[in-house]
């Protein structure tokens, strides 16, 4: 059967229906639901990584080499070993169901924390921004955007679930910036570090959703009618960060963003 080609203006409804699903991802994985994150993926491939005859969004509707992407700047890893720009540790106290207090370890996004820091965020094309080793493997090895959205996407049920795993995904999946035997003390109760600790592919594509979307929003001509579903970083021409946008009643996270430049939707 024969295949109609579709207009502009529904190539342009199915890229702000994508957006706007990946926002939603976003938002369930901020409210603690991590496994939000392999949905996240499955947009971002759909929304930026063409693939052989499969085309993205954006490529669609003509405007890969417009889009600009603000991106964490470029950080010289500090010494040899594992290093992840995209995705941090981070610790705080919460309580049970019974009022106690108990450890609570993330492997968030730094998105949260450098606001606070107000760096200026490094412009990129779309494809430069997929393609920068970005992930350091203790073995060396370095990972991309685009080799983690892939990887999630393709092996851990993002879009299917394989058998197998490729070696440098199973390596990643398995590094902790922290030592596994590390515990956690409070008030007697000790807690392992390592069982608190959530994949860190799932938050590092957290990150990448978030300098994707913060790029749509920073940007006239491709941010979408409607409010943000999720926090998003509005940057100048210059990459400095000029807004914090968050949704009125967004769920509370381990470290907020910088007051001065939060505005509510």
């Amino acid at each position: 059967m024969a295949k109609v080609l579709k207009s502009q203006s529904e190539l342009t409804v199915d890229f702000i229906e994508a957006v706007r699903l990946l926002e939603l991802a976003c938002y369930n994985f901020d409210c603690v639901d991590f496994s939000a994150a392999k949905g996240a993926a499955n947009l971002l491939h759909q929304l930026v990584d063409d693939r052989g005859q499969n085309k993205s969004h954006v490529t669609r509707l003509g405007v890969r080499g417009s889009i600009e992407i603000w991106r964490l700047p470029d950080i010289t890893p500090p010494s040899p070993g594992f290093f992840n720009a995209l995705c941090d540790v981070m610790f705080g106290i919460g309580r049970d169901g019974n009022g106690r207090q108990q450890p609570r370890a993330f492997n968030m996004p730094p998105y949260l924390h450098q606001g606070h820091m107000k760096l200026r965020a490094q412009k990129s094309s779309v494809d430069e921004w997929l393609d920068a080793s970005i992930i350091r493997l203790a073995s060396g090895e370095w990972l991309s955007r685009r080799n983690i959205i892939r990887y999630v996407r393709d092996q851990d049920a993002g879009a299917h679930s394989d058998l197998a795993l490729d070696a440098l995904y199973a390596d990643f999946k398995k590094s902790l910036v922290l030592h596994p035997g590390s515990n956690i003390d409070i008030e007697g109760q000790v807690t392992p570090v390592s069982a608190l600790l959530q994949n860190p592919a799932l938050a590092t594509v957290r990150q990448i959703a978030h300098e994707f979307l913060s790029s749509i929003y920073s940007a006239s001509n491709t941010r979408t009618a409607q409010p943000p579903r999720c926090m998003v970083y509005i940057y100048g021409s210059d990459g400095a960060l000029t807004k914090v946008v968050r949704p009125k009643g967004y769920k509370p996270l381990p470290i907020n963003p910088p007051l001065d430049l939060l505005v509510e939707v």
